[in-house]
């Protein structure tokens, strides 16, 4: 299997947002050091393992449309998802699937599919026009307990901010996960 590039037979991204990475006796090896672990661990693929997340903002309105403000400043909201039995909120995102691209196109269709329940191509492109500006703020190894000597994640974080029209609201009513909109605040990223 070829490393360091786009695995077209199998679908995969074998490249490392690291750069280059070493391979010796045909295993990778992961770029920020030795873990104690060798092997692919609970990872799905050799060498870098991406995921994908996509950062919805938008600044909070009240019920005249005006923007809160807090000691005069305004208040950003992000998505915010929590599995089920998890007690932790965390970024919408996940692992990319076989053949898929870590592009602003799978990101916004990602967001929209999973987070928001939309699965008809109508409502979907009313919406994209609010997805079309988006902008990767970080890309890069993560700090994962799984990541092993040979396989490790990597993640590429998209920022969409959502002005409000056209509207779209949250679908809680899916088994796996509860959604909403929570305040960005300096003690919220204190906390991480």
């Amino acid at each position: 299997m070829p490393f360091n590039m786009y695995d077209s037979e199998s679908g995969v991204d074998r490249r490392s947002y690291a750069g280059r990475y070493l391979v010796i006796a045909g295993l990778p090896l992961n770029p920020h050091g030795r873990t104690g672990m060798t092997g692919r661990g609970s990872l799905g693929c050799w060498g870098p393992n991406h995921r994908l997340h996509c950062i919805v903002t938008r600044w909070k309105r009240d019920g005249q449309e005006d923007i809160c403000l807090n000691d005069g400043a305004q208040v950003l909201e992000f998505v915010a998802v929590k599995m089920q039995g998890s007690q932790l909120w965390e970024l919408p995102g996940g692992f990319l699937s076989k053949g898929e691209r870590s592009d602003m196109k799978t990101a916004a269709n990602g967001f929209m599919t999973n987070v928001l329940g939309i699965n008809d191509d109508v409502t979907k492109k009313s919406l994209q026009h609010a997805f079309n500006h988006g902008r990767v703020i970080c890309e890069g190894y993560v700090d994962d307990p799984r990541n092993t000597d040979n396989a490790w994640v990597e993640t590429k974080a998209v920022n969409f901010h959502y002005e409000p029209e056209p509207p779209f609201t949250i679908n809680n009513d899916q088994t796996m996960m509860t959604v909403t909109w929570l305040d960005l605040t300096l003690e919220a990223s204190l906390r991480r």
